[in-house]
């Protein structure tokens, strides 16, 4: 039993390690090569997501993909297109 609770907050842990490092890497991303300018409405900051995902290297992008799959699903919530 203390093997499995040991287990789940390593799995935790680890989740966390990568969810920050992620942010990290695509604020980073984002203060050196901003991308181009939103568009009108609701979904411009998707669009200008999308253009930064576009613009990173497979590395970049796989550090930050927890972080955009999450503002993927924020934009279908709003009826924007999917991110990824």
């Amino acid at each position: 039993m203390e093997f499995v609770v040991a287990a789940l907050i390593g799995i935790a842990a680890g989740a966390l390690i990568v969810a920050v490092v992620g942010f990290a890497v695509g604020a980073l991303r984002y203060v050196l090569t901003p991308p181009p300018p939103a568009g009108a409405g609701v979904c411009g900051g998707c669009t200008s997501l999308q253009a930064l995902w576009n613009s990173m290297s497979r590395f970049e992008q796989w550090h930050a993909y927890l972080d955009f799959y999450a503002a993927s699903l924020l934009c279908q919530a709003e009826g924007c297109p999917a991110i990824l």
